[in-house]
């Protein structure tokens, strides 16, 4: 090959810029620099190069974003470089690269922050990419996403693979372990089909099998009903939790005089029912059916003992028909004080929600809804404790984020506003998560082999 060759260190290394693929350096400051150059027809090479440390910027050029970062410090570096009309290769490992302003910017999601790389490799072949490196530490991350922002002083990743290629940006990472999360967001509902449900909703359901604990919430309605016409009242439920399930007996008897006089809970034919009777007379089995839970032989065994499980309340069916049903109205609903104390536990939770266990969950506050009135603001707090969830997956717009583990040591300071029924802002922070088998992947298959191998 003709063309020129000559020693690093006779060269101006200031203000070089090299590109390979989508990637691009560019060199602010080296010293001790070394190695062999050769270049001519087209073909570039670096050999034996070696810099006690070199100051760079980088840019990172992907299909769903892009990678840059700022003043990137790297000690002890050591590598090579081939670049040919048919080739583009480079090498470099380093024990530390740092670098003052990270921002990774992947479709919806930005992801900004101080990093500090230990034990580094990068590996470049035409459009792949790889660096892989022991450890890695962000300092002053912030995670937005549209209006959610989050807010993190310290992340620290163990073996850590981040490749990038045409079909985007991979990054995993033995575990992720971050002292503390602060973040806030407004919330927007999403409008559903009538009667429309997702596929995963019982097996989300099932989820309220392993709750413990008690709910305790006065219920004041305003309602129009049939013969009665306006009818207020305030039901004080005190509703005991175990393995799941409530004593709907319990539940009767915390309605208000008249609704617990007019309504009874009985098993019908292998149903739970409830039902409509006569005040003051004993017509338990007898009245009017409203509601209807189909059980299954277990069920029905525990509906025996005038239990039912939480996550078959909300699947019944309505009989005899839309007689009287038809002339309820709700004026006015308020949950008041609400007080919440449960735990949660489940050998065998459902694989779409696969939720092991939660030391503690506690809620208060007030709700309310006025169907002819402003909607009128509420509010509710709590906290949460020693939180595991075992192998999860979870889309996140053109990406998935996945885990084989997450424990979360506490949350606190949680507020959820309502205006009305409707949540509208969610503030939240999360103390000490460690993330174990961490993952983040294109969400749709790779389009051909990587040139790189992990």
């Amino acid at each position: 090959m003709q063309g020129v060759q000559c020693r690093l260190e006779q060269l101006e290394a200031r203000g070089l810029e090299l590109r390979i693929g989508g990637a691009k350096a560019t060199v602010h400051h080296v010293e001790g620099l070394r190695g062999d150059l050769v270049a001519g027809d087209g073909h570039l090479e670096i050999n034996h190069a070696s810099a006690r440390r070199a100051v760079v910027q980088l840019a990172l050029e992907l299909p769903a974003g892009t990678v840059t970062a700022e003043a990137v410090a790297i000690e002890e570096v050591r590598g090579k470089l081939r670049r040919t009309p048919d080739e583009q290769t480079c090498e470099l490992e380093a024990p530390v690269v740092g670098a003052a302003r990270l921002v990774i910017v992947v479709g919806e999601v930005t992801i900004s922050g101080a990093i500090t790389v230990t034990r580094c490799r990068l590996r470049i072949d035409g459009e792949d990419g790889m660096v892989l490196a022991e450890g890695v530490e962000l300092a002053d991350v912030e995670l937005r996403r549209g209006d959610l922002v989050l807010a993190m002083p310290r992340l620290a990743g163990v073996q850590v693979v981040a490749a990038w290629g045409t079909d985007g940006l991979r990054i995993e990472a033995g575990s992720i372990a971050i002292a503390e999360i602060g973040g806030s967001a407004p919330l927007t509902a999403t409008p559903s089909a009538p009667g429309a449900s997702p596929p995963e909703s019982t097996e989300m359901m099932a989820l309220l099998d392993g709750l413990a604990g008690e709910v305790n919430v006065d219920l004041a309605l305003d309602l129009t009903v049939p013969v009665i016409g306006r009818r207020r009242a305030t039901h004080r439920f005190r509703i005991p939790i175990a393995d799941g399930a409530v004593d709907y007996m319990g539940l009767e008897k915390d309605l208000s005089t008249l609704e617990s006089a007019l309504l009874d809970f009985a098993i019908r034919d292998g149903a739970l029912v409830l039902e409509m009777g006569i005040p003051f007379l004993p017509t338990r089995g007898l009245g009017k059916p409203i509601l209807q839970w189909d059980l299954a032989p277990a069920d029905l065994d525990l509906a025996r003992r005038d239990r039912i499980r939480l996550a078959l309340l909300p699947r019944f069916r309505t009989v005899g028909g839309e007689s009287g049903s038809s002339r309820i109205a709700l004026r006015q609903l308020e949950v008041r004080d609400l007080d919440v104390k449960l735990s949660h536990s489940l050998a065998s939770p459902p694989p779409r929600w696969p939720l092991l266990g939660i030391g503690s969950l506690t809620l208060s506050g007030s709700l309310y809804h006025e169907a002819d009135a402003p909607p009128r603001d509420g509010r509710l707090v709590g906290g949460l404790a020693e939180l595991v969830v075992g192998e999860m997956s979870i889309g996140v717009a053109n990406n998935t984020i996945g885990f084989t583990r997450l424990q979360l040591a506490r949350a606190d300071r949680f507020e959820l506003g309502f205006v009305g029924a409707r949540a509208c802002s969610l503030a939240c922070t999360l103390h000490d998560l460690v993330v174990e088998g961490f993952r983040f992947a294109p969400a749709r298959p790779p389009t051909r082999e990587s040139n790189l191998d992990a």
